[in-house]
């Protein structure tokens, strides 16, 4: 099962594979980012969390959806924003 990232841009709604996501990530290289856990929730083998994503010129706040199997958490999907 792939995870799907989704954002919307000028109000339409974007769904991104994790292989096009992760190509963009290696493209625009090495970047310094601070990364900070907003909240969390587990409930059994379920969880969500928020984050916030800081770089130098830009933050972004996403929101995760992990499970839990067999071979430990995974992130299922991903939505985020840009906050400025």
């Amino acid at each position: 099962m792939d995870a799907k990232l989704y954002t919307s841009k000028d109000n339409i709604e974007l769904i991104l594979s994790l292989e096009d996501y992760l190509k963009k990530v290696t493209l625009d290289g090495k970047q310094k980012v601070k990364t900070k856990i907003l909240f969390g929730d587990i409930t059994g083998n379920i969880a969500n969390s928020k984050t916030e994503f800081k770089y130098a010129d830009k933050t972004y706040h996403d929101y995760l959806t992990l499970i839990k199997s067999i071979d430990g958490w995974r992130i299922i999907s991903k939505t985020f924003t840009k906050i400025k």
